[in-house]
């Protein structure tokens, strides 16, 4: 089995994590992983880490004849079994080249794309590669979003929740993470750390984060509120960090390639998220026992389940978020047996074996068709 992988975003993010992580796993003695990508960047740079062989060509634009013709070029070269395409762009030419060939598409969806609703022909796109393609949902929420825009019966939608590899999170220590991640942030040794793991983009919400953060720290001088993660909104967040007076206990970190450490060194983590689907992000934190604070959005509610393994606030809401912080701050006892309940959650349900699997048998029954 001779699996292509690809995605039109360089990452480093959700989407381009799974794919790293689908790639790895199925590049073995009984499978192939490649790689084809349209520009150069972090996922790159992870294919060229682990040795999986890929071709760049770059492109920009939706209808991209020479690009096509590279594609199928390239799976025909390397006689590539089963093409897999994340998110929207790639999956049209992918679902092209099955047309051409026979040879079966599946494309996984990570986010709600209201930019492929906005113009007939990027609409026509989307639902020719729903139709041409195999198409899979990383959580319940997405499905029914695509089912209901582009027409379509949810049960024709497969949904493979994420999962993650808890290797890392297993063999770190607690007071050697925690040790590297207060001189890299210049935070106290007695402060309690609050992360988000987040890019800076809108959709993120770290806004309503700063705004919280702007409410409690007043009255919890131990506090200091950490977020990894770049991104367009940076210069506004820094602004608003400012005008709030908080920039000397919070703290963005930028571009961070030490997530597990980050996570085993912190105390809580909150994801603010406007939009997500099934986070990566709160999965880690699951696996590093935090207690968790996030918005209901997406498939949240399968994560997070209130007051076992932390709180549910509705999207939007400094003010209630800030409570709940609060309320955690107050009530650290809980924090242990909170984040005893997350692992057991993640590890049961959420484990990258279990998503594996799923994937495993998808391969095999779209090549038996």
């Amino acid at each position: 089995m001779n699996v292509l992988y690809t995605i039109q975003t360089h990452g480093p993010g959700g989407a381009e994590a799974h794919l790293v992580n689908l790639a790895r796993s199925f590049n073995n003695e009984k499978s192939r992983s490649f790689g084809f990508f349209i520009t150069k960047g972090w996922l790159v740079d992870e294919f060229q880490k682990y040795s999986i062989p890929l071709r760049i060509c770059e492109s920009n634009r939706l209808f991209d004849f020479p690009l096509l013709i590279n594609l199928l070029q390239y799976v025909r070269h390397n006689k590539i079994t089963i093409m897999h395409a994340h998110e929207f762009y790639m999956a049209f030419y992918c679902a092209l080249v099955s047309k051409m060939t026979g040879i079966p598409s599946i494309t996984t969806y990570h986010g709600k794309s209201p930019y492929s609703l906005q113009k007939w022909m990027r609409y026509r796109a989307f639902k020719f590669s729903l139709t041409a393609s195999t198409p899979v949902s990383v959580s319940y929420d997405l499905r029914q979003w695509i089912a209901e825009n582009y027409r379509i019966p949810p049960q024709s939608l497969h949904v493979i929740q994420n999962g993650i590899d808890d290797t890392e999170f297993k063999k770190l220590d607690r007071k050697v993470c925690r040790k590297r991640i207060l001189r890299i942030a210049r935070i106290p040794d007695n402060a309690v750390i609050v992360t988000t793991v987040a890019r800076l983009f809108p959709v993120k919400g770290v806004d309503h984060l700063v705004r919280a953060a702007a409410r409690i720290l007043g009255n919890n001088e131990d506090v200091h509120f950490v977020v990894a993660g770049n991104g367009p909104e940076k210069p506004r967040l820094e602004a608003m960090i400012s005008e709030a007076h908080i920039g000397d206990r919070f703290h963005l970190l930028g571009e961070c390639n030490y997530v597990p450490e980050l996570l085993s060194a912190s105390d809580l983590f909150v994801l603010p998220s406007n939009s997500e689907e099934l986070s990566i992000s709160i999965l880690e934190a699951m696996f590093s026992r935090l207690p968790l604070i996030v918005t209901d959005v997406g498939d949240n509610n399968y994560l997070v389940h209130q007051e076992k393994d932390g709180f549910i606030v509705q999207k939007g809401r400094a003010d209630l978020m800030a409570e709940k912080i609060a309320y955690m701050l107050a009530h650290r006892e809980m924090w242990s047996d909170m984040g005893r309940q997350g692992l057991e959650i993640a590890r049961s349900q959420f484990s990258n074996a279990t998503m594996l699997d799923k994937y495993r048998e998808l391969y095999e029954n779209v090549q038996k068709k």
